[in-house]
């Protein structure tokens, strides 16, 4: 997700490896530097429920940390939801996008927003601040 305003890049990574269990990672083009913001909220914790497509269960494949996250029309919050399971958090971008903040003083603006209907992957936000989800079919 791009953040015109501010010269800022929002992008979910699903992890690279075993010990990277997910992350949102923050590119500052003015800067030309990045940050990575780890949380229990940004990788995979319990699984919503079975992850059932076209009849084959997807549940043990699909244990995905955040994929999914919209920016607010006026850039104050970024959501974000893992791949897995249902719940729905928020992060303040002044937060995220202040590289001196810690993880953890970054981590103390989440918000869990509650459940979604389903596990979704992609996400957007349109301009009149509604959320939308993709679904996994």
């Amino acid at each position: 997700v791009i953040d015109e305003a501010n010269q800022v890049g929002y992008l979910s990574s699903t992890g690279n490896n075993v010990t990277d269990l997910g992350s949102l990672v923050v590119y500052d083009r003015k800067s030309k530097s990045s940050r990575r913001f780890k949380d229990r909220s940004t990788q995979y914790n319990d699984v919503g429920d079975s992850i059932v497509i076209h009849g084959e269960d997807y549940t043990k494949k699909l244990l995905m940390p955040s994929d999914g996250i919209g920016l607010t029309p006026d850039g104050s919050k970024l959501y974000y939801s893992p791949l897995c399971n249902f719940d729905l958090f928020s992060v303040d971008t002044a937060a995220l996008r202040d590289f001196s903040k810690s993880d953890k003083e970054v981590a103390a603006t989440v918000k869990h927003i509650g459940q979604k209907p389903s596990n979704s992957d992609g996400m957007t936000m349109g301009s009149n601040g509604v959320l939308y989800f993709g679904g996994l079919t």
